[in-house]
C-alpha cells in the first residue's frame, strides 16, 4: 500500500492510522458487495429491493408498524429487514453500509 499498515513489537500488533482507513473501507467493500449480491438476488426473484432498517425498541410502539404498513401499500415489491440496534450501533452499521434506514433517539438539546 506504499505506507506501514501496522506498529509491531515484540509484544503487541496494532494498526496505524492508514491501517485504521483501510480496515474500515475493507469493511464497506465487503459489505457493500454482500448487499449487492442480496439486491441481485431479490432482483432475479422479481423483487425491486430491499429496505434495511435499524431502530430501538421503543421504535416498535408505532412508529416502525406505521412505516411498515405505508411502505407495503405504496411499495408493495419493496422488502424490509428490521434490526434492533442502539444508537451507536445504527449510525456505526448506516456508515458501513449495512442499514439504509434508523430510528434513534436524540438526547436533550441544549440552547
Amino acid at each position: 500500500m506504499g505506507t506501514p499498515l501496522f506498529v509491531r513489537n515484540k509484544k503487541k500488533v496494532s494498526l496505524t492510522a492508514a491501517g485504521t482507513y483501510l480496515k474500515s473501507e475493507v469493511e464497506f467493500i465487503v459489505n457493500h458487495l454482500a448487499v449487492t449480491q442480496k439486491q441481485l438476488k431479490l432482483i432475479a426473484e422479481g423483487s425491486i429491493g430491499e429496505l434495511r432498517i435499524g431502530f430501538l425498541g421503543s421504535a416498535m410502539q408505532t412508529v416502525i408498524p406505521e412505516l411498515l404498513v405505508s411502505l407495503r401499500h405504496h411499495f408493495p415489491d419493496i422488502k424490509t429487514s428490521l434490526e434492533e440496534l442502539s444508537n451507536t450501533a445504527q449510525v456505526n452499521a448506516l456508515l458501513k453500509d449495512s442499514l439504509d434506514l434508523g430510528f434513534v433517539r436524540l438526547g436533550p438539546c441544549s440552547g
